[in-house]
């Protein structure tokens, strides 16, 4: 099971990354037409300061569970490196789980947010009156992932732990 869990996590953290690096090459194309219009047409195209704040949150949010998996995150290993293994997957896996336990907390909070933007047609308050619940899902998608990630890593940190154990004995 734990292998599958792991591949599903994997793929879907591969899968936010391709698409928060699609978003980026957006980003880029939209500053840059931004610039060209407002220099060589003196016009803006009205959209850019929106958008650009909803492609970063998307970069951020789709590339967390892939920055996760490869130990991207701050983390201070200055007394975990120093713990022998039975505690330092102790210590891992209980933060590794109370981590999924924050993540789940955000996202059910995320799905609470899109639901009262659907329930009331929540539209952003510039030129293109946008919908929220569509930059708003991208939070919950990269939420999603993460949630995943975080689970995968503790199970597999509670295996080892675990393993620890039967080495010992």
């Amino acid at each position: 099971m734990f292998v599958v869990l792991d591949r599903i996590s994997s793929r879907l953290a591969d899968a936010g990354q391709w698409i928060a690096m699609g978003f980026l090459c957006l980003l880029f194309v939209l500053i840059n037409t931004e610039i060209v219009s407002r220099y060589l047409f003196g016009r803006s195209t009205l959209i850019a300061d929106e958008y650009g704040g909803y492609l970063f949150v998307g970069i951020v949010f789709l590339g967390m569970a892939n920055a996760m998996r490869k130990g991207q995150f701050l983390s201070v290993d200055l007394l975990v490196d120093h713990l022998a293994p039975r505690a330092r997957n102790a210590l891992l896996a209980t933060g590794l789980t109370l981590g999924s336990g924050l993540v789940l907390v955000l996202l059910v909070n995320a799905a609470d947010l899109v639901a009262v933007s659907w329930r009331f047609g929540s539209v952003s308050i510039q030129p293109s009156a946008t919908p929220l619940v569509a930059p708003q899902s991208l939070g919950i998608v990269g939420l999603a992932m993460l949630l995943l990630t975080y689970v995968a890593a503790a199970v597999q940190k509670w295996v080892a732990f675990a393993l620890t154990f039967r080495r010992a004995g």
